[in-house]
């Protein structure tokens, strides 16, 4: 039976404490991320544009084998709808990563 704040063996200090730590180092190693980004301008380079394109193909690989997403995308052509979900799931990814208006070609 353990009474008090439960301690981390490695820094000796409530395990609160280090989560709080790593939250922080994460947070922010993820805006120095973001910003040197910024600065070297990815959002045009041809390698992010090749990972998109391929990012783009698995998904449309993925939609196409898979029966439900098929049914759906059968919907929203019958409702008459046309997506390019994998373009859009492509271009929601990358922004989830931090790059700003990722244009899709």
């Amino acid at each position: 039976m353990q009474t008090g704040p439960s301690i981390d063996p490695v820094t000796r200090r409530p395990r609160a404490v280090r989560r709080e730590k790593d939250e922080e180092r994460k947070a922010y190693e993820l805006k120095k991320l973001r910003a040197q980004a910024d600065r070297l301008q990815i959002q045009e380079d041809p390698v992010l544009d090749l990972l998109l394109a391929r990012v783009q193909k698995r998904v449309d690989q993925l939609i196409t084998d898979d029966p439900e997403a098929q049914g759906y995308v059968g919907l929203l052509n019958d409702m008459g709808r046309e997506f390019n979900l994998a373009k859009r799931a492509a271009a929601a990814l990358a922004e989830r990563a931090g790059f700003k208006a990722v244009k899709m070609r």
